[in-house]
């Protein structure tokens, strides 16, 4: 029996006779209606036994829902309208369309792919190749289509591709940035050190080279650097021993040939003040002794002098790190500022002890082998310019005299050698 007088629902009566004849047999139907007049979705329909007295059942209930208004269909409906290229729509198990943008093709039965769950190409009625996707709804015999005109696709992969291109283009250029600036990283301190390796052929030894990293070209540059110092250092004290030799052969006034010697050494070896202490020609500490000095005496450390020349007479060649805590050695009462490094060398002419050159350090000084045998020369050098300038004085002296005595006496003086000539 029916309770409705509206033709589109008699219809759908119509439609669901094979299924009220089922479920009026006990079994619950469900059937798929034809769209109302102006409905934009198929219909489904729910028909229910009712249970009488008997085990037959005494009637059925049917209800219908569409599907493009029904509240828990509306999402889906609204996803499926949201494609804008293509086409989305919803099918039954029977490969029926009931949902679709185009409410003339509710019900239609289209041609589809038999594989599920991936994207297949397939020629349209209208000759056009379209990707369909089918995708099985889970737990029920449904299923979403997707369809998109393959022109749409390649449009996508053609935008796709210039992105990823863009990108390639992009990250490629960041790259070569990078690795200019490595490889100009790594090759500056090389290209540095080439240009020291020329300078230091020429001779030129001013230049530094600088040091930029901890890693293996920082360790080669750090080598280089300790080089280049190294034969700058010797350069130096070969010009400085080259400047004394010709200081000390070109004149015997040690007051003038001295000190420009030890302004050297004090600005070779970084000394706050050099002095040489000479003794008198009777070699003790009684007869007068002369000094000569480069560098300003601000802590009145030639008050040392004396036990200087004993210590160097005593041990020969002596270095003090720290002459403050030597106590023992010596009586610093007379200095007026802290000496922190001394070095003293003898001074002989041959074996007979002359004098002293000793070095003053404001800071704690250790001194290199190769120092030690420079300082080793010069003190060489100066007692043998010494014994030469108290000789050549001894023999003006002498020359003099005799001068004086010629000139004093009215007889002839005849000088001869040894073998009467």
């Amino acid at each position: 029996a029916s309770t409705t007088a509206d033709p589109s629902e008699a219809q759908a009566l119509l439609e669901i006779g094979p299924a009220l004849a089922r479920a009026l047999e006990g079994a619950p139907q469900e059937q798929v209606v034809a769209p109302a007049p102006g409905g934009t979705s198929a219909r489904l329909a729910f028909i229910v036994p009712l249970a009488g007295s008997g085990a037959a059942p005494a009637g059925a209930m049917a209800g219908w829902t569409e599907l493009s208004t029904n509240p828990i269909f509306q999402p889906i409906v609204e996803r499926l309208e949201a494609v804008e290229e293509g086409e989305a729509y919803l099918t039954d198990g029977a490969g029926r369309i009931l949902v679709h943008p185009d409410a003339a093709r509710i019900l239609q039965t289209p041609s589809l792919p038999s594989e599920t769950g991936t994207a297949s190409t397939v020629t349209a009625s209208d000759g056009t190749r379209q990707l369909v996707l089918v995708q099985p709804a889970e737990g029920y015999s449904w299923q979403v289509v997707i369809s998109i005109p393959q022109r749409t696709v390649n449009a996508l992969a053609v935008q796709l591709a210039t992105r990823l291109v863009a990108v390639l283009v992009a990250v490629g250029a960041v790259m070569m940035i990078v690795l200019y600036a490595t490889s100009r990283r790594l090759t500056r301190p090389l290209r540095e050190m080439a240009v020291a390796a020329e300078s230091i052929a020429r001779g030129n030894l001013a230049l530094p080279i600088r040091v930029r990293s901890e890693d293996e070209i920082g360790r080669l540059a750090m080598s280089f650097e300790g080089m280049r110092r190294s034969l700058q250092a010797r350069l130096s004290e070969m010009d400085l021993l080259l400047a004394s030799s010709q200081r000390l052969a070109s004149s015997f006034d040690l007051g003038g040939i001295l000190p420009p010697i030890l302004e050297g050494v004090g600005r070779l070896l970084r000394a706050d003040h050099v002095r040489v202490v000479l003794l008198g020609s009777e070699a003790d500490l009684s007869a007068k002794a002369e000094s000569y000095f480069a560098g300003k005496d601000r802590g009145n450390w030639a008050s040392l002098d004396g036990q200087v020349v004993e210590l160097a007479r005593q041990r020969g060649r002596f270095l003090l790190e720290n002459p403050g805590r030597a106590r023992a050695v010596l009586n610093l009462a007379q200095v007026t500022e802290p000496l922190q490094g001394l070095v003293a060398l003898p001074l002989r002419d041959e074996q007979t002890f002359i004098g002293v050159m000793w070095l003053g350090y404001r800071r704690s000084q250790a001194l290199p082998p190769d120092t030690s045998s420079l300082l080793t020369i010069l003190a060489a050098q100066i007692g043998v310019a010494v014994s030469n300038a108290r000789l050549f004085h001894r023999a003006e002296q002498e020359r003099m005299r005799l001068g004086a005595v010629l000139e004093a006496t009215p007889d002839a003086v005849l000088a001869t050698d040894r073998r009467g000539r």
